[in-house]
């Protein structure tokens, strides 16, 4: 590999559809953690399907759309 890699470019392919264009407040305390999360630093998260973070993954997906950060399933 010769080329380094652009990231700054790419789009997030699993980004939300048909949210509103502004982003929202928060409404619950999941969406407060997803964005002291996101202000903490952090790019992206690693997460079990099934785990019991529910309301943290509606908050990270819908809340914070998919984005700073970035969902990962393990």
């Amino acid at each position: 590999m010769d080329k380094s890699s652009d990231y700054g470019s790419m789009r997030y392919p699993e980004t939300p559809i048909n949210l509103p264009k502004n982003k929202s407040k928060p409404e619950y305390g999941s969406d407060v953690m997803a964005d002291v999360i996101s202000d903490m630093g952090f790019k992206h998260i690693f997460v079990l399907p099934g785990s019991s973070y529910r309301g943290l993954h509606d908050s990270l997906i819908n809340h914070r759309r998919n984005q700073n950060p970035e969902m990962i399933m393990c």
